[in-house]
């Protein structure tokens, strides 16, 4: 799914500010990135067909390209595919991997974040946790 087809790529204004889900082969896991600037996604990865798909909690679909020699950034299609998004959440909720509703991304997302937020790594002390990473899980 990776591999869209080309589509008129729109404004790319507040768009590093949207969440991105990550697909990853088979649906065997699926992850919300608060930030589409902050991919992980490593482009070896995406090069070896690692992932299934790429979509902004709204359904728009995103076109992952090489953002230097290790990294992959997003740009958005204007292409919108809420039922496919929908079907790859429900894919990934049967296997177990959250509890809210598929069929409403933003819940979805909600939940990743704040399980993200519960088991991040290090835990620094109180103070210095609060001050790198705010009071909470990041909003969406």
């Amino acid at each position: 799914m990776h591999n869209c087809e080309d589509v008129a790529v729109t404004d790319q204004s507040n768009f590093d500010d949207r969440g991105v889900f990550v697909f990853s082969e088979n649906c065997a896991d699926v992850e919300f990135l608060r930030s589409a600037a902050e991919s992980g996604v490593e482009r070896v990865d995406l090069d070896s067909g690692e992932y299934d798909g790429f979509f902004t909690a709204d359904g728009e679909r995103l076109r992952p390209r090489p953002g230097n020699e290790w990294n992959v950034v997003f740009e958005p299609t204007g292409e919108f595919d809420l039922e496919s998004l929908r079907g790859l959440l429900r894919r990934a909720h049967d296997r177990g991997l959250f509890k809210s509703d598929p069929n409403e991304p933003t819940l979805v997302a909600r939940e990743m974040l704040a399980w993200q937020w519960a088991h991040r790594w290090p835990r620094w002390p109180h103070w210095l946790d609060r001050r790198l990473h705010g009071d909470g899980p990041g909003r969406f």
